[in-house]
């Protein structure tokens, strides 16, 4: 399960505030990790609060403020399998209507956001959201694609490895955020005693009675299962950043935001010609993007 469609909530949205409409029941142990809303009709004079919830907890909260017609979060909230999610309406300031969306699970954090594109597009219609959401879905995933790992941060549970006969187990993301559980043929391995971490690689090493000079391997075909939590709790400044520049020339590529395919700039005042991207990310993007990128191939059983 990857994508799960909100139930769309047609026309006025007033008299579902503080009703809970279901959702899911995930019929295995999930991570939350994005959810979306889109309305027909914006929030005028006030702003539109949509609660994502199980039937006690609150899970995400999507705020669509005065004019906003499209907004989502990101996190990493883990679901147990068969629990009920809802999506509740918490507040609401005008009519606001015909709300739709989806959750997103163990996949597509956002690396920006619509609001954040369209300041730096200065844009402040409502109109182009929808596409603009679609632009940013497609370019996070391309980012994280191009790094080679995820980089917002999610928990893990039970990944399978497989021993290669050497030292070092790689992990598929880092940083490595606080103790991750590995357990060998099923049983439980002491941190500091029988591996140590390196949080900022995401590589594991085996060790030999709490001496982490004396190193040990992980045997040909080990059955090595991991649980933990990797990436970053906040999206990097400046990945942050290239990712906003690469949405918003992305927009300028479609009919709504020029259709000036490749164009990235021009000075026709001073004698300038027009300058064209070939493609791909934009040339200050690709260069912050290779600071991250460490492309791997991790040990899966």
């Amino acid at each position: 399960m990857d994508r799960v469609s909100l139930p769309t909530i047609a026309g006025d949205l007033a008299p579902f505030v503080g009703v809970d409409v279901a959702i899911v029941t995930p019929l295995a142990d999930a991570t939350l990790t994005a959810a979306a809303v889109t309305v027909l009709t914006a929030p005028s004079g006030g702003s539109l609060v949509v609660e994502i919830r199980t039937a006690s907890t609150l899970l995400a909260t999507i705020t669509l403020a005065t004019g906003e017609k499209t907004n989502s979060t990101t996190g990493s909230v883990a679901v147990a399998s068969g629990t009920q999610l809802f999506v509740r309406v918490a507040s609401l300031v005008g009519t606001p209507t015909d709300l739709s969306g989806y959750l997103a699970f163990n996949a597509d954090v956002l690396l920006t956001s619509v609001p954040r594109v369209k300041e730096f597009l200065g844009v402040t219609g409502t109109d182009r959201d929808a596409l603009l959401l679609e632009i940013v879905e497609a370019e996070s995933r391309a980012i994280e694609g191009w790094i080679g790992r995820p980089v917002a941060q999610r928990t893990y549970t039970a990944e399978r490895y497989r021993g290669m006969g050497s030292r070092s187990l790689v992990l598929n993301g880092f940083p490595v955020i606080g103790s991750p559980v590995l357990r060998l043929s099923g049983t439980a391995l002491t941190i500091n005693v029988d591996f140590k971490v390196g949080a900022a690689d995401g590589i594991i090493e085996r060790i030999i009675g709490g001496d982490e000079d004396a190193t040990l391997e992980w045997w040909q075909g080990a059955d090595i299962e991991v649980d933990s939590v990797r990436g970053y709790a906040t999206v990097p400044t400046d990945l942050r950043l290239a990712a906003t520049k690469q949405c918003a020339h992305e927009f300028k590529q479609t009919q709504a935001g020029g259709g000036r395919l490749g164009l990235i700039g021009s000075a026709p005042d001073r004698g300038g010609a027009a300058q064209f991207s070939p493609g791909g990310f934009l040339p200050e993007v690709r260069e912050v993007l290779d600071r991250y990128r460490e492309v791997r191939v991790p040990w899966r059983g």
